[in-house]
């Protein structure tokens, strides 16, 4: 049986049809009965990975006026916009991540892990 890219996988709560079957033979396609009561229950989503905490604007001098919270994957992608640390901090945690800040407002590259520390 092929497996990889080229191979698919449906899983149902109901049977298959002759059709279907015939057409996941054809194809090379997985198929799974699976009962809605074996499915998880997911209350959140799963913890996603670590996200950064940002102020804005990016650069901005010592003393200056925050203007917003960000909240950033490590590819820089912004995931959210807050008015406060908190904020986006509770909202980092409510979607399953681990929310981290900076350790020193000015230095936050982040592929330096001491340049962060979880909140």
């Amino acid at each position: 049986m092929e497996t990889g890219a080229n191979a698919g996988i449906i899983i149902t709560s109901s049977d298959f049809t002759p059709s279907a079957q015939e057409f996941a033979r054809q194809y090379k396609i997985l198929l799974f009965l699976w009962s809605p009561v074996d499915l998880p229950k997911w209350d959140h989503l799963p913890a996603i990975g670590n996200v950064y905490i940002e102020a804005r604007p990016r650069g901005r001098p010592e003393g200056s006026t925050i203007v917003d919270y960000v909240v950033e994957d490590r590819s820089d992608h912004v995931l959210g916009k807050f008015n406060t640390q908190r904020e986006a901090v509770d909202w980092a945690k409510k979607n399953g991540h681990t929310p981290l800040v900076a350790r020193v407002r000015h230095m936050n590259d982040k592929k330096k892990p001491d340049h962060w520390r979880a909140v």
